[in-house]
């Protein structure tokens, strides 16, 4: 304590120069860090987001497949369907 007294009494601008630039370091330092954890959050939801869809791609996929339209499967689609049962695709065949 005496000795941080002494260097604060005969040299105050250099002391508050060494202050402000180890403050200013530290702020550098918790900045950095708390960019780094946002962007770390970001790229982490980022790939959440990607991996649902993706998800949801291939589920789609599955449906459209069981529909016979991805696949070799002939069978009709529900949608090719009209209210009365009837297969709309077999008249154009």
């Amino acid at each position: 304590m005496l000795i941080w007294m002494f260097l604060h009494q005969w040299f105050p601008q250099s002391i508050d120069i060494l202050l402000t630039n180890v403050n200013g370091k530290l702020a550098q330092k918790c900045a950095l860090a708390c960019y780094d954890k946002a962007r770390g959050n970001a790229l982490e939801s980022a790939s959440r987001l990607y991996q649902r869809e993706m998800r949801l791609m291939a589920k789609m996929r599955g449906e459209f497949q069981k529909w016979g339209k991805g696949g070799d499967s002939q069978a009709p689609s529900p949608l090719y369907e009209n209210l009365m049962g009837e297969n709309i695709a077999q008249r154009f065949v």
